[in-house]
């Protein structure tokens, strides 16, 4: 998946290095698999929505972060402050 593939970056927030603020997620696709890697930066809890309709998690390494696939992509539950997460996903 790293190797070969096409990366995508999603989200909002501050782009001031010095005080991040919001969330960023690189979405990395080949084929039937995709690796995205989520930060998230000084952000109340709530949900990210990412548009990767009829993906599925596969395997997960995350702290603050609980993801469920849905109809409308990947929603990403969040702890708020400071949390991440990688998700290996494949097609369903």
């Amino acid at each position: 998946v790293i190797r070969t593939g096409e990366t995508t970056v999603y989200g909002e927030g501050s782009r001031w290095l010095r005080a991040l603020t919001g969330w960023q997620a690189a979405v990395r696709v080949n084929g039937s698999e995709a690796l995205a890697v989520v930060h998230v930066f000084d952000q109340a809890a709530g949900a990210i929505r990412l548009p990767l309709r009829g993906w599925q998690i596969a395997e997960s390494l995350c702290e603050g972060i609980q993801a469920e696939g849905g109809p409308d992509g990947l929603v990403l539950h969040t702890d708020g402050g400071h949390c991440a997460g990688v998700f290996l996903l494949r097609r369903g």
